[in-house]
């Protein structure tokens, strides 16, 4: 008895096949950002429905440093907050879209907003870009997203002319600035 209850034991610690392979706990940079976006999305590479680009000129920078005041540091936290179904779903939505392709910043911007839209206004946007209307967001509405929180935080204030963002470098920043004052952001 004693010896198939030690038999028992040893069996039920063995794994049940192989582990999930899991994201390196690397620190998010562009080129970790850039070498993310290839493995999580090949197919979207490949047909040219994501562009490994970031618009303009130090925007890299800004898309890692939003991602890190929202608390996202590192890949496997990057990996974390990118929905399992994003390459069907929001890629699916802006295909859909008239404007059928993203570039890196643009994907960031509305994977951080899809996981948090009112701590996105409140911490990362900080007035650096603008939008032409909710119809610059196809992804973060396909995920139900609540785009009237980019309204009241002053999200749209574009031209109204075809490119959706503007990449802009934060003109019209305030210092002190609080994209959330008077509780648009339903805090």
């Amino acid at each position: 008895m004693l010896a198939l209850v030690a038999v028992t034991s040893a069996c039920s610690n063995k794994s049940t096949g192989p582990a999930a392979p899991k994201e390196p706990e690397v620190a998010l940079t562009t080129d970790v950002l850039l070498a993310f976006m290839k493995e999580r999305f090949p197919a979207q590479v490949a047909d040219g429905t994501l562009i490994l680009d970031f618009g303009s000129e130090g925007v890299e920078k800004e898309v890692v440093d939003e991602l890190g005041l929202l608390g996202v540091t590192t890949r496997s936290q990057l990996a974390a907050i990118v929905p399992a179904d994003f390459d069907t779903k929001g890629f699916g939505a802006i295909k859909a879209s008239p404007s059928p392709t993203s570039n890196v910043a643009g994907l960031m911007r509305d994977v951080m907003i899809i996981h948090d839209a009112k701590g996105y206004v409140a911490k990362a946007w900080r007035n650096g870009w603008v939008a032409n209307g909710p119809e610059d967001f196809p992804a973060p509405a396909a995920y139900g997203v609540d785009l009237s929180v980019l309204e009241s935080a002053g999200v749209y204030g574009g031209d109204g002319g075809e490119g959706g963002y503007d990449e802009g470098e934060g003109e019209g920043e305030e210092e002190g600035y609080d994209p959330c004052a008077g509780d648009p952001c339903g805090d």
